[in-house]
This record gives structure tokens, C-alpha cells and sequence, in this order.
């Protein structure tokens, strides 16, 4: 930090007070602060999180919104109505060599209103006497007419010499609304009030400023960008009271000849004589319009101004004049000379050192001062000199030290130099101060910006997390694409991928849901099988921002692999749920409690779920379209869709659960409506629910996205638009199933009734064509669902008999039936439970349960039939013994098998 003289409290420093402090750390750099509010707002340290107000301290914003330490600021006013704030350095400094200072002021976030004020107080006024100035137009420094009661105006800042007003929506300059005196309202204008012994009299004000750039920056709402809304300002105060007011409306970091708003005004003619010494603060306030208000990087000195006979001796000040004021800094530049035209001008002190400080935005990673055209160089001597310099690269601070003329430390000013080493470096404008020293004492002091463009560089690799293809998964994601750019952070919306080449055309490059990630994907449509030989892949991106749009490439090897068989469980005594996993089919390698995970985003995250018993399972499919099989449940009037997520590429956990909505409110089952079944009826490779009413001979369909909503409820149809029937409400034809009987992509509908099958073949939601079908003896079987059993086109449906150990596979397709016969299932004690591709094969197989033996088996169908490694399901976790595992409570019950790829059941 730059050098600050302490004095003790309650003395009045000699001759020629310096006060630094930026306001962006955790704490003030001296315990002398008062503030007070007079109504609602509390000025507070923006970097520190701490609330609680420290002796002569500053309170801090808290753990919410704050800023990270070294970025901070001093915050006046939050962007809410009527407040009015001040910090008062309680500690006095002689008058008599007048004073000059510099801050930065930041007037964002708001509507426009009010302002920040600097005041000047008679130093001989206890702290603790002292009171903020009035809301709104008064600025916190002038009282009010506006705020006043029963004709009194509000009180002013107690025992205030002088307040510059910086003023965003003009009333400080208005007699009807502030203190006496001024033209009226007066947007974006800097105005001056005198002292409360002359009833903060209007002393003098500009015009409007809005054209050069106003006070604030309404375009600015996040505390993160506020250097967009910076307003640096110089005030300098001769001992005699001369004020020049200078601010820097465009924000190039310079004050120009235009920007100096006040010009040698006499303020002791038009306000009386100075006290004998000051105390300096700052108020703001807000009315019925709002901003933020925040003051950063606060500087006060001696006047640079000399008083003729008044100082004249010990003056220094440091002039840029109109050749080399700051530098942009390039990229991978060499070394830029900052301030090639700085003069040393007055009547000098003896100079015995100088520093050069990266104050506003330094990153120590990053920023360099140096002598020379070597940026690695951090000392050395200046030549023909005695002068040395050295470089703390921790903080930012040059120094020069030896005795010397003003002529050669001005000599060696002019050479110093920054660069900056990143590839990718933040361009923040840094500001740049310069400061002489006679012994431990600062003369002078003034600061300049450093600009920092970056180059986009050219990126020069891409990663991949996994080059590992889920098998037999339409569309499977396999891995998130990383571009190694040394401009990552600020390339990222640039990125552009254009294609994927090579010897396979199955894959594309997608994004990833953010700027600058992507993901490599099989395109909707394309699988990869079990042990498919994949050549080799080419993913190639540009880079917009590079020059002449630099482009990469990277080759990867992909190798198929399969997701594990996965069978679902729910115990029917303590509603407790949990997964099996199976490997080659029949081999049990890990089982996981159905628990909640981080999408429930509350304390039940890691928790077993347990439903209720009265919600019933209804169904499984991917309703969200994350290659993820959810679930469905009923309670016979509302219904839950849940949705599942994963733990090591594994069904696992429960994200949400959410009722079906229509427009807005949840759906519900009415009257003798009955949820029948689970199935794409539209087509859109997206499962509807299927409702069915007897009483009504109506089927409906809710068709749904992928957030859980309905976007439609459908009657089915016949081709002349009217409700499709089946046979009234004295029929005894019962849904039992969907299945895509002819295989074009939407589900049909399988009728029972006795011996007799009827299948609707659905264009969507439209009823097409009907075939019934009399398989005799059939009457006593089950219909179990419906799979992909053999290599035809469409789907069969699996029936069974218990009783007779008879299991049958029915073949609707080209309306010619047909019956195929499996084997006996070793007894009547076996039950089918799910229909799933367990082997990953294209083929689906048949889960047994045997719940008197405790036992499970997978039939795997190849054609039609039974292949070789029909098994039991055995004990293959770690330590296990590979027998036949079951989990020893008949109080468990299969509720579906998830194949490779997951499979839609319906079992409602």
C-alpha cells in the first residue's frame, strides 16, 4: 500500500497531511471512520462480510453480494429509496497548505438519483456531534426544503466549511428542493454549497454534464462491472481558498483541459475564510429515484497549487503533460513505457526516493513494472546516476531510491515500464501511481491508467472425458469435449464446431449447454452394438475470435461398452426400493438403495425413498430424454412421474417427482378414467400416458415433454374424426397392452376378451385398421407385454399361463397370427416380471422370478428362442461366491428390468 502519516487521534497533523486508502480490502486503513445514518442507509466495505461495525472502523455488506477482497469499495448508498449516509475521518489536518484530492466515484444500478457528496468540515467539531446532511437533492451534506416538517427544512451536515456536489438528478442545485441559493435543478452537474453557518448557501455549479458523459451510468447493474461506471475526480483546495474541481466524464483515465468543471473559484470570498484546520468525508443519499453510490481509491495531499507568499516553498507535483500519458499494453508485447512526458514541476523538496504502484485491479500473477525491455529484470541501477530501483512483484510497487536530482529521478520515471505475462490476461484498466518522497514523507502523488488488450490466441488441442460408446443407446453422449486454449476463459462463445470426420458418420459434436463445451454424441438414430469394430473419429472447431478464425483438430479412438442389466425392486412391507446390476447378463455385481439425489436439493440428498403404499408402480420409460428409464406411479386419482438419475452410469437416485400438469394445474383421474398404459402414441419417440373410460367407450392420450407436462389430451380417432370406440360400455374387450405391432415407429393397441384378440393399428392417435384374432385356449393366460423377441419387423407380445407352466410369444404382424411354444419354466412357481434386452443383443429377453424359492433367471431369446446362457441370477459381488443369490425377504417384488438399451414397460 501506498504510504499513509499517522497522527494521533485527536491532534492536528503538521504541515502536510497524506491520506490514502482504496476501500477495496476487508477493513479501512485506519481506525478514525465514523459512520452514521440518518435514516436507512449504512455506508459499508463491500469486500469485508462481516456486519458488525468495528471501533472507527467501517461495517461490512455481509456474506451476500460482497465482492472478493482487493476488488471492493466503499458503498454509500444500496439502490433503494430515501436514504442518506455519511463517513466522517474523524481526525483534523491543518488548513494551511490547503488540500488535494483524488478518488474514484461509481454511480450505477438505479434510476438515476441522487448523488455523492465530499464535504469539508470545521475540524474543531467533535465526531460524535456530528449529524448527516438531508436526503434526496441535499446529497446528505445541505439540508432540505423537500424532507422538512411543518415548514422546517431537515438539518444539514453539522459543522460543515464546504460540499462539492456530484449530482446525478440536479436538486442540489435547487433552491425548491435543497438549500438556498442555485439556478434549479441541474441534471448530471457538479454544484458547490458553503458552510451551515451560511445556511449551505449555493456558492457555484456547472451545467448539465449529461453530453460529456454525466455523473452516473445507468447501463450498469452489477457491482462486478462497475468500473464501466467509474467516475475518477481531483479536487484541489488552495490554503486561500482557490477550488478546481476536476472529473473525468468519459473515463479514459486522464483529466482533460475540458474536464475540469471548476475553475479557480474563490471560495473564501464566497463562503468566508477557512477554518484553521478540516475534517474531509463523504455523504450520499437517494429519494423517490435511486443508485448505487460508492467511492474507491481515495487520495488526499497538500494542494499542488502554490498561493503566491502563501506555501512556496516545499512544493512538488508530478504534470503528464500531452506526450505519453499511460500506455495500452498489448499482449505479448514488449515492455510499454507508461508516462514518457511526466514532468516534475514547483519548487522542489530534496526527492530521495520515488515509487511506481499498480493500485486499481493488480493481479500480482499477472502485472510487471520494469526499467528496460526485459520484463524478467525486477532491479538494477539507472546509468550516470546514483539512483537504484527494485520491483516487489507481490505487490505491485517500483521504487527508486538514491540521492539525485529532480532532473534524473524525473529521467527514470519516464522509462518505467509495464507488461504483463499472461496468454490470457484481464483487461481491467490498472491504474498506475506515482508518488516522490522527501525521506519517509510523501510530496506529491498522481496516477495515470495502464489499457490491457488481449490477443486471442490460436487453441491447440482437444480433450475428451471418455472415449468410451454406450452400446445399443440411440443417441448415447460419450464424453464432454474440452479445447486446450490459453484464452478459455474469454474464447469461450467463440468456439464453433464444424463437423466430425473420419471413418464413421454416426457421431456429432452438440453443445454442451454453456459457451465453450461441447459433447460428442451418436446422432439420434444411430447405435453402436456390443463389440462394433468404430474407425477412428475426427472432431475439428474453430475459433471465431482468433486471428483469421484459428482453427483445431483431434483423432480419437472410440471403443464400445455396455450399461449394465439393472433390475428394480420394491419391498411391499417397507416400501424400501433398491437396484440390482448385472453383468454378462445374469451375473449380479452391485446392488444401491433407490435414494434421493442432488436434484431434490434439500436435506433428504443421500436418504433411502420409501413411497407411501398406497402409490402403486405404474410404468417405467425415459420421460425427460436423458437416456435415463423413470418412473411412473398411481393411487388410483393422482399420478407421479419420478424422475431418475445416476450414480457411476447407473439408475440410482430420485431428482424430482412431479404430477403430470395441464395447462398449469395437476392432472388427476376422474369418475371411471383409468390410467392403462405407457406408450409413444404420437410418434415423437417422446411415452405418453394412456387413459382409458368404459363409461365414456373413450381411450385419451396425454401427450407430454420432457418437463413432465401435458402439451395435448387426444381421443383416439377413426379416419372420420370421431371418437373410436370399443363396443360401448357393455364391452368386454379390456386394453392389455401396446406394442409397435407393425413397426412404424408409434405404439398399437392389443384387446382381450376371452380367446379373442383384437389389435388397433394406430397412425398416431388415429385408428387405422383392426384385425381380431381367435387363439383358442388362450383364455386363462396372462398377457405379460409386449417385446422385440425375434429379428421381424414390429413387435410380439408374451402370454403365459401359471397354471399350465405354458408361455407363449403371439406374432400379430401382416395380419397372419402366430403362436410360438417355450419351453416349461421348471415348475408352476415362476412368474414372468419383466421383458427387457438384458444381453444387449437387439433381442429382448424374460425376467423370472421365483418368489417360494427365493430365486431369479433370465431367459435370453435369440430369434424367438432360448440361446445358451439361460441362467440364474448369481452371487458375482465382491467376495461373493457365484451361487444363486436371491434377497432373502419374500417381501420383495420385481417392478421392472432396465436391458441395454433401458426398455419402456408399461405394467398398469
Amino acid at each position: 500500500m501506498d504510504p499513509v502519516v499517522f497522527v494521533p487521534a485527536g491532534d492536528v497533523p503538521p504541515n502536510g497531511f497524506y491520506f490514502n486508502d482504496a476501500f477495496t480490502g476487508t477493513d479501512v486503513l485506519q481506525s478514525n471512520w465514523i459512520s452514521r445514518t440518518g435514516s436507512t442507509a449504512e455506508a459499508v466495505l463491500t469486500a469485508r462480510t462481516d456486519t458488525a461495525k468495528p471501533a472507527g472502523g467501517i461495517a461490512g455488506i455481509g456474506a451476500s453480494g460482497n465482492d472478493p477482497a482487493g476488488f471492493g469499495a466503499l458503498r454509500l448508498t444500496s439502490a433503494a429509496v430515501d436514504q442518506d449516509a455519511f463517513v466522517l475521518y474523524d481526525q483534523a489536518f491543518a488548513s494551511d497548505e490547503g488540500l488535494n484530492v483524488t478518488f474514484d466515484l461509481f454511480a450505477y444500478g438505479g434510476n438515476g438519483a441522487d448523488g455523492i457528496s465530499f464535504f469539508l468540515l470545521d475540524g474543531s467539531t467533535p465526531g460524535a456531534n456530528v449529524q448527516p446532511g438531508a436526503l434526496g437533492g441535499a446529497l446528505g451534506y445541505s439540508s432540505s426544503v423537500s424532507f422538512g416538517t411543518g415548514g422546517t427544512p431537515a438539518p444539514g451536515l453539522t459543522g460543515a466549511y464546504l460540499g462539492i456536489g456530484f449530482d446525478e438528478f440536479g436538486n442540489f442545485s435547487n433552491p425548491g428542493d435543497s438549500a438556498p441559493g442555485g439556478p434549479g435543478k441541474v441534471e448530471d452537474s457538479v454544484a458547490i454549497r458553503g458552510s451551515a453557518a451560511n445556511n449551505y448557501q449555493y456558492l457555484t455549479g456547472t451545467s448539465s454534464l449529461t453530453a460529456a458523459g454525466g455523473i452516473d451510468n445507468l447501463g450498469v447493474t452489477d457491482p462486478a462491472n462497475r468500473d464501466q461506471a467509474r467516475r475518477m475526480v481531483e479536487i484541489d483546495l488552495t490554503a486561500t481558498g482557490i477550488l478546481d474541481v476536476s472529473i473525468d466524464l468519459n473515463n479514459d483515465g486522464v483529466f482533460q483541459a475540458s474536464e475540469r468543471v471548476i475553475n479557480d473559484f474563490d471560495v473564501a470570498a464566497a463562503n468566508g475564510a477557512a477554518p484553521a484546520s478540516y475534517k474531509f468525508g463523504f455523504a450520499s443519499s437517494t429519494g423517490g429515484s435511486t443508485n448505487i453510490h460508492e467511492v474507491r481509491n481515495l487520495a488526499i495531499a497538500p494542494s499542488k497549487t502554490s498561493d503566491a507568499g502563501t506555501r512556496g516553498q516545499n512544493i512538488n507535483t508530478i504534470s503528464f503533460g500531452d506526450a505519453g500519458v499511460g500506455v495500452t499494453y498489448i499482449e505479448n508485447a514488449t515492455p510499454g513505457t507508461i508516462a514518457q512526458g511526466l514532468t516534475i514541476e514547483g519548487s522542489p523538496a530534496s526527492i530521495t526516493s520515488a515509487t511506481v504502484s499498480i493500485r486499481n485491479n493488480f493481479n500480482a500473477a499477472q502485472d510487471i513494472l520494469t526499467i528496460g525491455s526485459d520484463p524478467a529484470t525486477t532491479s538494477g541501477a539507472i546509468a550516470n546516476t546514483n539512483l537504484n530501483w527494485t520491483y516487489d512483484a507481490a505487490s505491485g510497487l517500483l521504487t527508486l531510491s538514491g540521492a539525485g536530482t529532480e532532473a534524473e529521478y524525473q529521467a527514470a520515471l519516464r522509462t518505467i515500464a509495464y507488461a504483463n505475462n499472461s496468454d490470457a490476461p484481464t483487461t481491467l484498466d490498472r491504474t498506475i501511481r506515482y508518488t516522490l518522497f522527501n525521506n519517509a514523507t510523501p510530496i506529491t502523488l498522481r496516477d495515470t491508467l495502464v489499457k490491457v488488450n488481449a490477443v486471442d490466441d490460436l487453441p491447440t488441442a482437444v480433450a475428451i472425458s471418455s472415449t468410451t460408446v454406450p452400446a445399443n443407446q440411440d443417441g448415447a453422449i460419450v464424453g464432454t469435449l474440452q479445447i486446450t486454449d490459453p484464452d478459455s476463459a474469454i474464447d469461450a462463445p467463440s468456439y464453433t464446431a464444424f463437423g466430425v470426420t473420419g471413418g464413421s458418420d454416426k457421431f456429432e459434436v452438440v453443445s454442451g449447454g454453456s459457451p465453450g463445451v461441447f459433447q460428442l454424441k451418436l446422432k439420434a438414430g444411430e447405435t453402436i452394438a456390443p463389440g462394433e469394430s468404430i474407425p477412428q473419429i475426427t472432431v475439428n472447431f474453430t475459433d471465431a475470435g482468433a486471428p483469421n478464425g484459428g482453427a483445431v483438430s483431434q483423432t480419437f479412438d472410440l471403443t464400445p461398452t455396455q450399461r449394465k442389466g439393472e433390475i428394480f425392486w420394491r419391498n411391499n412391507r417397507t416400501n424400501d426400493a433398491a437396484f440390482w446390476y448385472l453383468d454378462n447378463t445374469t451375473e449380479l455385481v452391485g446392488a444401491q438403495s433407490l435414494i434421493f439425489g442432488q436434484g431434490v436439493g434439500d436435506s433428504r440428498v443421500g436418504t433411502a425413498v420409501r413411497f407411501d403404499s398406497s402409490w402403486q408402480f405404474a410404468g417405467a420409460a425415459d420421460f425427460n430424454g436423458d437416456g435415463i428409464t423413470d418412473q411412473v406411479y398411481q393411487n388410483g386419482v393422482d399420478i407421479l412421474i419420478v424422475t431418475i438419475g445416476e450414480l457411476n452410469g447407473q439408475s440410482a437416485t430420485v431428482e424430482k417427482a412431479v404430477a403430470p400438469t395441464i395447462n398449469g394445474v395437476a392432472g388427476r383421474l376422474f369418475d371411471d378414467w383409468k390410467l392403462v398404459g405407457l406408450a409413444d402414441m404420437t410418434g415423437d419417440n417422446q411415452t405418453d400416458l394412456v387413459f382409458r373410460s368404459r363409461q365414456n367407450d373413450a381411450v385419451v392420450v396425454w401427450a407430454m415433454d420432457t418437463n413432465g407436462q401435458v402439451t395435448a389430451q387426444t381421443a383416439l380417432t377413426n379416419s372420420a374424426n370421431q371418437i373410436q370406440s370399443s363396443g360401448g360400455i357393455a364391452s368386454p374387450w379390456e386394453i392389455e397392452t401396446f406394442a409397435d405391432i407393425d413397426g412404424d415407429g408409434d405404439a398399437d393397441i392389443i384387446w382381450r376378451t376371452g380367446d379373442d384378440y383384437a389389435v388397433w393399428e394406430m397412425n398416431n392417435t388415429q385408428f387405422v385398421s383392426g384385425t381380431v384374432t381367435t387363439l383358442a385356449g388362450t383364455s386363462s393366460f396372462e398377457v405379460i407385454g409386449a417385446g422385440q423377441f425375434n429379428n421381424a419387423v414390429g413387435q410380439d407380445v408374451l402370454v403365459r399361463n401359471r397354471a399350465t407352466d405354458q408361455t407363449f410369444i403371439l406374432s400379430f404382424s401382416n395380419n397372419t397370427p402366430s403362436v410360438t411354444a417355450l419351453p416349461a419354466s421348471d415348475g408352476g412357481a415362476w412368474d414372468i416380471e419383466a421383458i427387457a434386452d438384458m444381453n444387449g443383443d437387439g433381442t429382448d429377453d424374460i425376467l423370472w422370478y421365483n418368489p417360494t424359492s427365493d430365486q431369479a433367471a433370465i431367459w435370453t431369446l435369440s430369434n424367438g428362442a432360448l440361446s445358451s446362457d439361460t441362467n440364474y441370477i448369481r452371487n458375482f459381488l465382491a467376495g461373493g461366491n457365484q451361487a444363486i443369490i436371491g434377497t432373502g425377504d419374500p417381501a420383495w417384488e420385481i417392478q421392472y428390468a432396465n436391458g441395454k438399451p433401458a426398455t419402456q414397460q408399461s405394467v398398469v
